[in-house]
């Protein structure tokens, strides 16, 4: 017999009652799936090697030099204007 129909009963018999699938209904069916030893065929594809991944291309650290030299530019600025007393405007 296969996987399937063994888990075939055990799907009829909550299927076939005339009520609503309840959690319970659902915790007999997990059960019976576990119970089954695997299928030839799951086995196989586990025993299958599976390829490793790796990337074509190792892609570059981008260079972040300039954006550096920007903040340290803005620090500077903001530190020269707070010494002179320098407000920026509200704009709305």
């Amino acid at each position: 017999m296969s996987q399937s129909e063994q888990f075939g009963e055990a799907w009829a018999h909550v299927r076939d009652h005339e009520r609503p699938v309840r959690p319970d209904d659902v915790w007999f069916l997990r059960e019976a799936r576990a119970d089954m030893p695997p299928s030839k065929a799951h086995l196989k594809r586990l025993a299958k090697p599976r390829p490793e991944i790796v990337r074509a291309k190792v892609l570059p650290e981008p260079d972040r030099s300039r954006r550096r030299e920007i903040n340290q530019a803005a620090a500077h600025g903001s530190a020269i204007a707070a010494l002179l007393g320098y407000r920026k405007p509200i704009v709305r």
